[in-house]
């Protein structure tokens, strides 16, 4: 009895679809997004996660790839912030968690950050509360919209020159979102400064001048997964020594 002989096309075949097997099993391993931690500080440099969509882009950088990407990913899901910024000038009030009945955080970081994940409800009573107790400052409201995986900026106060330098003074605010299915994954850099002008004694006491400097009030980078139909109070005392002030960022549900 003869053998059975494989012709040779057919093993080539099996051989090729083999390789692809192999190939997209590890795609789908090496591109399938990582679980993040539902708080982390981010300390500079860090790198933004980079959607499958984008890989794809990246390698085909033609005028009307988003078509493309909408086709094979469906439309980006908009996202759209709305925040209040304040500043808490009363000693008394920075305790909120007895203050507003907020409870303990719902995470806290060793430099002072604390952050309180609230829903609707709660984040509105926050706000409510904040315009009605003295010495509590609403120094913006700021409004960002975007979409999965779609970074924004946002600048606003203006620019002075101080030692030959130009230094951009008012509230910077970067985030990404990542929009998962029971919650937001978002990248958030915020920064607020201001112009502080104090006197220095001149000559032995013979006479005052001014001087001009920077004070970061706010400078926050947080990872943050937010569960749907949360919002996020972020509260931190300033950095700078010569304000006991502390500030606080709420944001809306996205």
């Amino acid at each position: 009895m003869g053998r059975f002989l494989i012709p040779e096309k057919f093993r080539r075949l099996v051989l090729t679809v083999s390789v692809l097997i192999c190939l997209a099993v590890f795609l789908v391993l090496l591109l399938r997004p990582s679980t993040p931690a539902p708080f982390l500080i981010l300390q500079p440099p860090f790198s933004r996660p980079l959607l499958l969509r984008d890989r794809i882009g990246s390698l085909l950088p033609w005028p009307a790839v988003w078509r493309v990407e909408d086709a094979l990913f469906g439309k980006r899901k908009p996202v759209n912030f709305f925040a209040s910024v304040v500043s808490l000038s009363d000693p008394a009030i920075t305790d909120l968690g007895s203050t507003l009945a907020l409870g303990n955080p719902t995470f806290a970081d060793p430099t002072g950050l604390q952050v309180w994940l609230l829903g609707t409800a709660d984040i509105q009573s926050v706000r409510q509360r904040f315009k009605q107790t003295p010495g509590v400052d609403c120094l913006n409201n700021p409004r960002i919209s975007t979409a999965d995986g779609v970074g924004a900026s946002l600048f606003t106060g203006e620019s002075i020159v101080l030692k030959g330098i130009t230094n951009d003074i008012g509230l910077k605010v970067n985030c990404f979102p990542r929009v998962r299915s029971n919650s937001t994954d978002l990248f958030a850099m915020i920064t607020l400064s201001e112009v502080f002008t104090n006197q220095i004694v001149v000559a032995g006491a013979l006479s005052t001048a001014n001087s001009v400097s920077i004070r970061t009030n706010l400078d926050i980078a947080v990872r943050l997964q937010i569960p749907k139909g949360s919002g996020v109070l972020l509260i931190k005392a300033s950095r700078d020594s010569s304000t006991r002030k502390t500030f606080g960022v709420i944001l809306d549900p996205p």
